[in-house]
C-alpha cells in the first residue's frame, strides 16, 4: 500500500574526491560535465588562490555586465541556437572579443545619443526661430552678434515672466522684440556687451534660456526654409546608426549567447573551487551524490593521482533530497515542492498528491470543451506567461496541466457535459444521451448527490493521511501518534453510524436498535484513545487540544464540499452564459428584419459564447487548481508531512540548445 501513496527519495552517499593541486582545473571541468555531485564542504584556500579566484570572478562579472549591455537593444524575447565550440574558448579570448564588441557598441550608442541630442536642439531652435520670424527677418549673424560694445541674442522665456524680465533689465536692453506662442515667448535682444552676464543670469532665474543660434549669412526665413532638409539629414544619419547597432547585434547574437553561457559555467566552477578543501599537495572536493551516480565518479580515476572516497549518510547529517518518481508522476513534484521539499529519508508524498490533485481538478472542471481548452492553453499560452519557457519547472508544470486536463476530459466524457447544457439548449441533445456512463452523469448533475460524493471522497482522503501518520508514528517510535490515530479511526467507525441514527434517525448499517446503542461504547473508547494519544504527544496541553482533533475530522471532511461547489458552479455558469448569449442574440436579431436579423443574432450569439465561455474556462481552471492545492496541502499533507529538506542541486553544466534573450 505504502509505495502506491508515498515514495522514498533516492539514497545518497557522502563522497570525497582528492586530486593533486595541478589537476584541480581538470577535476572541476570533469565534475561539472558529469553533473552528479552536490558540492557542500568548504576549506581554507591559500591567499594566492583566493586572489586569483577573486580576480577571475571580477573579470567574469565585468564581461557578463558588458554582455548585458550588448543585449540591451533587444526589444523582444529571442530564441538562439547555441554552438558548442563557443563554450570551450579560453577566458582571455572571450574577454578580448567581448571587449572589442562592447567598445564598438558603445561608440555607436554615443553617436546615437549625440544625434538624438542634436536633433532635439535643432527642433527646439527651429520652433523658436519660426515664432520670431513672424516679427523680423534678419540674417542669423545679426541675431547672434558678439562685439566689443554690443551683442545680440535669441532667448526663450515663459510668457508670465516677460514683464518681470523687462522690469529687472530696465535700461539694459537697447532693443527687444517679443513673439509669443502659447505659454512660451521668444525674445530677440540687443544690449551692451557689458550687460551680457546680467541678462543671462536674469533669464536663467526666470526660467528662460539663450538659444545657440548658428552664425550664418542666411536670413531668418531662408534658414527656416532649409531647416527641414537639415532635419531630414539628421534623421537619416540617426537611422543609419540604429541600423548599424541592429546589424552588429544580429551578427554576433549567437556567439554572444554562447559566451554568456560559457562565462556563467566558469563562474560556477570558480564558486565550487572556492569551496574545495586544500592540503599541502592535495585538493579536496566533498559533497553528496546519488547511489546511481557513484559509478560515474569512479570513472574520474583516469585523470591520474585521484582518490574517490564514499560512505553512507550518518545520523544527524543533513543530506540533500533527490526525488525519484516515475515519469508519469514526476511533474507533480512541482506541487510537492510548492509545499516543501521532503527531508532526506522522509517520505515523498508525490504519488498520492498526483492521484488526488488530478482527480480533484478533473472533478471540478468537469467539461469536455473546457478540458480541451485547458490543454490548448497549456500548450500555446503558457510559454508567453513565464520569463523562460524552457526551464524544467515550466515543462513539469505544463505536464501537470496536461494530466489534470486529461482527467477533466475523462470526467466530461463520462458525464456528457459540453459547455454546460450547450448541446441540449442549441442542438436539442439531452445530456443523458451524451453521457458515456449515466450513473456518473446523475451523480455529478444532482447537487445533493454530488455533495455526498464529495464528502465520501473527503472521508477517504483524510483517513489515508491519518493512516500514513499512524504508520509514520510507529516507524519513528512516537507512540502518542498511533494511539491518537487509532482513536480517530475507532471514533469514526462507531461514531458516524451512531450519531446519524441518534440525531437524524438515518440507519447507515443494517443493525438492530440495541446494536446501535452498543456503538456508544467503542465511540467513547475512541475518544479516550484520542485524549491519551494527545497527552502523550503534547503533554499537559493535550488535556485541552484533544478536542481539536475530534472536531477537526468534521471540519476536514466538510471542506471537501468545495469539490461539489466548484464543479456545479462551473456547470451552472456555463449554462447561464448559454442562456445569456441566446437572449442577447435573439433580442438584437429581433430588432432587424429577415435574414439580416438572423445573421446578427447568430454572430452576436457566437461572439458572446466565445467570450463568456473563455472567461468561465479561465475562472474555473484557476478555482479548480487553487482548491485542489488547498485540499492536498491543508487536509492531506499537514496530517503527516513536515518537509523542510534541501533539494539536490548537482554541480553541472547549465546547458541548453535554445536560450531566451532580451525583453522590453
Amino acid at each position: 500500500m505504502i509505495p502506491l501513496l508515498v515514495n522514498i527519495p533516492e539514497p545518497m552517499l557522502k563522497v570525497r574526491v582528492l586530486a593533486l593541486k595541478t589537476l584541480t582545473e581538470a577535476l572541476l571541468e570533469r565534475l561539472q560535465a558529469m553533473g552528479g555531485l552536490h558540492v557542500e564542504v568548504s576549506r581554507e584556500l591559500s591567499p594566492a588562490d583566493h586572489t586569483r579566484i577573486e580576480e577571475e570572478q571580477g573579470l567574469i562579472r565585468t564581461l557578463l555586465a558588458q554582455i548585458e549591455d550588448l543585449l540591451a537593444p533587444l526589444q523582444s524575447l529571442r530564441e538562439v541556437e547555441i554552438p558548442t565550440p563557443a563554450r570551450t574558448q579560453p577566458l582571455e579570448t572571450l574577454a578580448q572579443k567581448i571587449g572589442q564588441w562592447h567598445a564598438q557598441a558603445e561608440f555607436l550608442k554615443n553617436e546615437q545619443r549625440r544625434l538624438k541630442e542634436q536633433l532635439r536642439t535643432q527642433d527646439e531652435l527651429t520652433r523658436a526661430l519660426g515664432v520670431l520670424a513672424s516679427r523680423i527677418d534678419r540674417p542669423l549673424a545679426d541675431l547672434a552678434y558678439r562685439g566689443d560694445y554690443l551683442f545680440s541674442a535669441v532667448a526663450t522665456l515663459p510668457a508670465e515672466s516677460v514683464a518681470g524680465l523687462s522690469a529687472r533689465l530696465e535700461g539694459a536692453l537697447l532693443q527687444e522684440i517679443t513673439a509669443g506662442e502659447g505659454d512660451e515667448c521668444v525674445l530677440g535682444l540687443v544690449a551692451r556687451t557689458s550687460e551680457q552676464v546680467r541678462i543671462r543670469e536674469a533669464l536663467g532665474e526666470l526660467g528662460g534660456a539663450v538659444l545657440a543660434v548658428p552664425e550664418s549669412t542666411l536670413s531668418l526665413k531662408s534658414f527656416l526654409a532649409q531647416a527641414g532638409d537639415a532635419r531630414q539629414g539628421l534623421v537619416r544619419e540617426l537611422a543609419q546608426i540604429d541600423q548599424a547597432i541592429e546589424r552588429g547585434l544580429e551578427e554576433h547574437l549567437t556567439e554572444v549567447a554562447a559566451m554568456r553561457e560559457a562565462l556563467q559555467n566558469r563562474e560556477e566552477q570558480l564558486r565550487v573551487l572556492s569551496l574545495a578543501g586544500e592540503a599541502r599537495f592535495l585538493r579536496v572536493v566533498e559533497g553528496w551524490v546519488p547511489v546511481s551516480g557513484v559509478a560515474g565518479l569512479e570513472g574520474l580515476t583516469d585523470l591520474g593521482s585521484l582518490v574517490v572516497d564514499r560512505r553512507a549518510v550518518q545520523p544527524g547529517e543533513d543530506a540533500p533530497t533527490k526525488l525519484d518518481n516515475p515519469p508519469l508522476l514526476r511533474p507533480f513534484e512541482v506541487i510537492v515542492k510548492l509545499f516543501s521539499v521532503p527531508r532526506y529519508g522522509q517520505w515523498d508524498p508525490t504519488p498520492a498528491v498526483a492521484y488526488f490533485f488530478a482527480f480533484f481538478f478533473g472533478l471540478m472542471l468537469n467539461d469536455i470543451v473546457y478540458a480541451l481548452g485547458l490543454l490548448l492553453l497549456a500548450r500555446f499560452l503558457l510559454d508567453h506567461l513565464v520569463d523562460d519557457p524552457h526551464t524544467e519547472g515550466v515543462q513539469l508544470f505544463r505536464r501537470v496541466l496536461y494530466t489534470s486536463g486529461v482527467v477533466s476530459l475523462i470526467f466530461g466524457g463520462l458525464s456528457g457535459v459540453y459547455l454546460g447544457d450547450f448541446m441540449n439548449r442549441y442542438l436539442g441533445l439531452p445530456v443523458e444521451s451524451l453521457a458515456l456512463v449515466s450513473g456518473v452523469q446523475r451523480s455529478l448533475s444532482d447537487p445533493i448527490t454530488f455533495i455526498i460524493l464529495a464528502l465520501v471522497v473527503g472521508v477517504v482522503h483524510v483517513n489515508i493521511a491519518h493512516l500514513l501518520a499512524l504508520i509514520q508514528g510507529l516507524h519513528e517510535r512516537r507512540w502518542g501518534v498511533p494511539v491518537n490515530k487509532a482513536g480517530l479511526f475507532l471514533t469514526e467507525l462507531a461514531g458516524i453510524p451512531y450519531l446519524l441514527k441518534a440525531l437524524l434517525n438515518i440507519e447507515l448499517l443494517p443493525l438492530s436498535a440495541a446494536a446501535y446503542q452498543a456503538l456508544a461504547y467503542p465511540l467513547l473508547g475512541g475518544v479516550a484513545l484520542i485524549i491519551i494519544g494527545t497527552l502523550l504527544t503534547m503533554g499537559p496541553l493535550g488535556a485541552i487540544f484533544w478536542i481539536f482533533d475530534l472536531t477537526g475530522i468534521l471540519g476536514d471532511v466538510m471542506s471537501y464540499s468545495r469539490l461539489a461547489g466548484v464543479g456545479l458552479a462551473t456547470y451552472y455558469l456555463a449554462s447561464s452564459f448559454n442562456l445569456l448569449a441566446g437572449w442577447f442574440g435573439a433580442a438584437l436579431g429581433g430588432m432587424l428584419p429577415g435574414i439580416l436579423g438572423t445573421t446578427v443574432s447568430f454572430v452576436v450569439g457566437c461572439v458572446l459564447l466565445v467570450v463568456l465561455h473563455t472567461f468561465n474556462l479561465l475562472l474555473s481552471s484557476l478555482a479548480a487548481f487553487i482548491h485542489s492545492l488547498r485540499l492536498c496541502f491543508v487536509e492531506y499533507l499537514m496530517k503527516f508531512y513536515e518537509g523542510g529538506g534541501r533539494e539536490y542541486a548537482p554541480f553541472c553544466i547549465r546547458s541548453s540548445t535554445r536560450v531566451t534573450l532580451g525583453g522590453v
